[in-house]
């Protein structure tokens, strides 16, 4: 039952660091498309340097995600992923209530997020619920 856990925190991992991966290259090469895409119109030259700030954080996210796939993710590496998850999907979906973002992509990337985030923190349960306690000969991961 392990490898099955495994697995699926392997599989949660890839899906979310090609998709930060993805979206990081995107940030970097034409921030204004994404921000726009998100937030709706902006000409403003601060959300392009952040914008690309943001790019060059989500390219690491994902090579620590990338150097984790070969084995089973880290904790802190899966931690780290359902914090990022549930904050951006948080704080956009509060932009997207107040009116202050409007982009065309904004609930969609809520969703996806929100989607990971759960996706992420199953898998964690799941990995800490396979894994043998001290003390546990059974091999559940669960007291004798």
């Amino acid at each position: 039952m392990a490898h099955v856990g495994r697995f699926r925190s392997r599989a949660v991992m890839r899906v979310s660091y090609l998709i930060e991966l993805v979206t990081g290259l995107a940030l970097l090469a034409a921030p204004n498309v994404v921000i726009r895409a998100l937030m709706g119109p902006s000409d403003d030259a601060a959300a392009t340097v952040v914008g690309r700030v943001l790019g060059g954080a989500l390219v690491g996210l994902a090579i620590a995600g990338a150097s984790a796939e070969r084995r089973t993710p880290a904790r802190g590496v899966m931690l780290a992923y359902l914090v990022y998850d549930v904050t951006t999907a948080t704080i956009l979906a509060a932009a997207g209530l107040a009116g202050t973002a409007v982009g065309s992509l904004l609930w969609p990337v809520v969703g996806a997020h929100a989607l990971l985030a759960s996706a992420v923190l199953g898998s964690m349960m799941h990995s800490r619920r396979s894994t043998p306690q001290a003390g546990d000969s059974s091999g559940r991961g669960l007291p004798d």
